[in-house]
């Protein structure tokens, strides 16, 4: 019994931490989108070199793609925590609580390095 509450606990926390990662991500995405535009207003003016044009779309893809992966994660981690409830796969799980990431301009790149280290660790392995 307690490794099912101990497995449920983690599975929970688990969904949660991807929600957080998922809104965090999409924040740099949308912040991402305006570098781009940014870049290639001034590579068109001729006052940005064409790498930096490049390197902005190269971060954007990254973090679309990372977006897509958290996506899947949380997916996967849904279908974890159903099945350990004793649910079917597809169930909503309608959870109340979610991670809250309070973030200043101040701490902002060291909880995001943070986030990024943990998120390596649980969501880079096999499954």
């Amino acid at each position: 019994m307690r490794d099912l509450r101990g497995g449920v606990e983690t599975a929970y926390y688990q969904v949660s931490l991807g929600e957080a990662l998922i809104g965090i991500n999409g924040e740099n995405i949308a912040k991402l989108k305006q570098v781009v535009q940014v870049s290639q207003i001034e590579y068109t003016a001729n006052q940005a070199p064409q790498a930096d044009l490049i390197c902005a779309d190269f971060a954007l893809l990254q973090a679309q793609l990372q977006q897509r992966q958290y996506q899947t994660n949380r997916a996967n981690d849904g279908v974890g925590l159903n099945q350990l409830l004793d649910r079917r796969p597809a169930s909503p799980l309608n959870l109340d609580q979610k991670i809250q990431l309070s973030i200043g301009w101040s701490s902002h790149w060291i909880k995001r390095s943070r986030l990024q280290r943990i998120a390596a660790r649980n969501y880079s392995r096999p499954r």
